[in-house]
């Protein structure tokens, strides 16, 4: 009976050493994944790779924007120049990996027009040689840009910038932001521009057509095509492609979802591949025939964000863990010796001689 009684302290022993140990865990894991702004980012990553942002030009059709990593060990510079007149939409980005350095990647993006075109192979993506062109509308009449800055925490701000046609029928909405911020259900880094391009009430000409973005490159280095973006490898993303520029080791990017919003419905859309020509690389963002679009690439560089360097389970955790299962198993041990020391004598006695006298005389019992 009295086993029965040691082996339920042991039982409840471990469920409570258990219960610590869990609890130990669970607090280390609650600090690891600390997302108090409820970005799905933890907030000491955050934190490393915050920035100092900066943007003139408002005014000009010439808009600059500085920005300068926060942390003091590992300062480093991104430009953005962005160009709006009569060739079009210029988009160019600038990195240096120390402030004092020479710019160590250079490339950029150009928005110069709409095409509307009838797909006659039906593959979806615009050709000049096999479908049929209706039309080439430039963009170049712009009205006065729009700047807002909005809060994203006590000590920074997202910067919004947005350039229209004057016909409002192109539409591009720019978003810096000062750290990690979900921006329409998109979460956009410190080293990227979010840029979403808008479409609405296009003066269509055919019945049957759709409507391409001629989208050129601008790098010293050709880019290439690439299927599984950083964002998504990181897991700030899903469903997206994209096409990369490195210089000096440095890699630049221009991705975009491949699904856009036709009319308020979500609808893939078809990229072609990039294309050489007169005027360098470029490439098609091809949309279905709408009346609203909506689709949102962004551009920015890679693998330049601090990492969290501390070990992801202490050492001291195991131990601490170790130290207390040693410490519940020997209090168990000296609980158990400590009660049947404590058991009478004469008890132990007794029963002895009872076993005794029973197995004898039950072994006597042929004989008698």
């Amino acid at each position: 009976m009295k086993n029965k009684y040691y082996l339920i302290s042991l039982f409840l022993l471990g469920i409570l050493f258990f219960n610590f140990s869990f609890g130990i865990v669970n607090a280390f894991y609650d600090e690891l994944i600390k997302d108090i702004d409820d970005d799905g980012v933890n907030d000491d990553f955050e934190e490393l790779n915050k920035r100092y942002i900066e943007i003139d030009g408002i005014e000009d059709n010439e808009i600059h924007v500085e920005s300068i990593k926060r942390s003091e060990k590992e300062k480093d510079q991104i430009n953005t120049i962005i160009i709006y007149d009569e060739d079009g939409i210029h988009i160019g980005f600038k990195y240096k990996s120390k402030l004092e350095s020479e710019f160590e990647l250079v490339f950029g993006i150009f928005f110069r027009e709409i095409i509307e075109f009838v797909d006659i192979d039906e593959d979806g993506i615009y050709n000049h040689e096999r479908d049929h062109t209706i039309q080439k509308v430039l963009l170049n009449n712009f009205k006065p840009v729009i700047y807002e800055t909005w809060s994203i925490s006590s000590d920074s701000s997202l910067h919004y910038l947005k350039i229209q046609t004057e016909n409002n029928v192109f539409i591009v909405h720019f978003y810096f932001v000062e750290e990690f911020a979900l921006v329409e259900n998109s979460l956009i880094t410190p080293t990227q521009l979010k840029i979403d391009i808008e479409i609405k009430d296009f003066d269509y000409i055919d019945e049957n057509s759709q409507l391409a973005i001629n989208t050129r490159l601008h790098s010293e280095i050709n880019y290439e095509e690439k299927e599984d973006t950083e964002d998504e490898k990181n897991d700030y993303s899903s469903n997206e492609r994209g096409v990369i520029t490195t210089m000096n080791s440095y890699t630049g990017f221009l991705t975009w979802k491949e699904n856009a919003f036709i009319d308020w419905i979500s609808k893939e859309i078809r990229v072609s591949k990039i294309m050489a020509g007169q005027h360098g690389q470029s490439l098609y963002f091809n949309y279905p025939r709408g009346e609203h679009i909506y689709h949102d690439p962004k551009i920015g560089i890679e693998g330049i964000l601090i990492p969290i360097t501390a070990s992801p389970f202490p050492t001291y955790i195991v131990v601490l863990i170790f130290v207390i299962g040693a410490l519940s198993i020997g209090a168990t041990y000296l609980t158990y010796h400590f009660i049947k020391r404590k058991s009478p004598a004469t008890d132990l006695e007794k029963d002895r001689d009872e076993y005794f006298n029973e197995k004898f005389l039950e072994e006597d019992k042929p004989y008698a």
